[in-house]
């Protein structure tokens, strides 16, 4: 759709708009990241008692200011203008940029997975796993909602050329969002570490939490997982694929993947030692990302086909899951090809982030949206009505 004279941005409203996406992504990412560590926090010390603890009043509020600024921006056409040509919403009188409307999306997912929450945690308490139609839909939510606001950033990018600096940290955070939907997959690091956690007094001494921690080892849902390699080598391709296509620099993005290793080794190396795991590697590694990607930046100095590199780099990524977790020598090479189709998604969704056209965007809202969370939902209540 052609913009009209008036809706053509000015560089006042671009550099307000460029402001507010940078303060909207940081205060997102920063607010839920908190809030998310408090509540794991919150969850094992503190009995439950209501949904709304402090933990969840902070994290909604972030997610309130967050839907607020973007709906300033959706308002008003002289700032809306600045994030590119507009796509038909259902229910708005007005079209909104395909960027906007995708973290607009993401935005929709999580308030409805929050309802969704509520509701379950009011009738079954903490009896609720990661692949629960809530927490599925809350997960996928925060990730659609996190590409939408990067997307909006890469309408800026003519006027505003993404600096080494600024590609990095958008490649780090797509990194940290890219396992999202594996759930307690990439969640739950073994299962001695769900029985640890299961142990401690405040969850020991709650029957919902109990049922959960059941589900996790019945069906053994960690890394160790037979499905775990594949899967987690999919979602982790795409990952790379979306960083690399970022950061373009071979040097930056092994920079972004050390990064993106090292974080969440420090936070459950800690969380190990405390539940008397440390001397069980496998408690506290990190995802494979980096010999993942050493194996792909190799395979491409010696000039494979991209696809080969790909699948190299799955094959490195199955060896280190295997090494860590025990996957299954045949699982371990499946996640060679899963690579591959993998990185082929991230690619895609990459390019829907530079162009986010009405069809793309609503493929993705689509997907991650509405499919993934009904598939992860019908998967848990297989689950849960087959554990006592």
């Amino acid at each position: 759709m052609a913009m009209g004279v008036a809706d053509r941005p000015d560089g006042r409203a671009a550099e307000q708009v460029y402001r507010l996406v940078w303060a909207t992504l940081g205060l997102f990412v920063g607010g839920t990241a908190l809030g998310l560590a408090w509540d794991r926090g919150w969850h094992a010390s503190h009995r439950f008692e209501s949904f709304w603890s402090p933990p969840h009043l902070f994290i909604y509020t972030v997610l309130g200011v967050t839907t607020l600024a973007l709906a300033h921006v959706a308002r008003a056409r002289r700032l809306r203008a600045c994030l590119g040509a507009g796509v038909r919403v259902p229910a708005l009188p007005f079209p909104l940029p395909g960027a906007l409307a995708l973290a607009a999306g993401g935005l929709t997912t999580i308030w409805l997975g929050g309802a969704l929450d509520s509701v379950w945690h009011t009738a079954f308490g903490l009896d609720e796993t990661g692949w629960s139609l809530p927490h599925a839909t809350l997960g996928e939510g925060l990730l659609l909602t996190f590409l939408g606001l990067v997307a909006c950033r890469l309408a800026l990018v003519r006027r505003w050329p993404l600096a080494p600096y600024s590609a990095a940290l958008l490649a780090f955070l797509a990194l940290l969002f890219a396992p999202t939907p594996l759930g307690p997959l990439g969640h739950n690091h073994t299962v001695a570490w769900v029985a640890a956690i299961a142990r401690l007094p405040v969850l020991a001494d709650q029957e919902s939490a109990q049922h959960t921690f059941r589900i996790y080892e019945a069906w053994n849902l960690t890394r160790a997982h037979p499905a775990f390699a594949p899967l987690a080598a999919f979602v982790v391709g795409g990952g790379l694929a979306v960083a690399g296509g970022l950061t373009h620099r071979r040097w930056l993005l092994l920079l972004v993947v050390l990064a993106a290793s090292l974080l969440p080794l420090g936070g459950d190396y800690r969380v190990a030692r405390a539940l008397g795991l440390a001397a069980v590697p496998g408690a506290w590694l990190p995802l494979p990302y980096l010999p993942a990607t050493v194996a792909l930046l190799l395979a491409r100095a010696v000039r494979l086909p991209e696809p080969l590199s790909w699948a190299a780099a799955g094959l490195a990524f199955g060896g280190a899951t295997a090494a860590s977790w025990g996957a299954p020598p045949l699982l371990a090479l499946a996640a060679g090809p899963a690579m591959a189709a993998g990185a082929m998604a991230g690619q895609w969704a990459l390019h829907t982030l530079e162009a986010p056209s009405a069809r793309r965007v609503g493929v993705l809202l689509g997907l991650l949206g509405v499919g993934l969370p009904l598939v992860c939902g019908a998967v848990d209540l297989f689950l849960r009505m087959h554990t006592p």
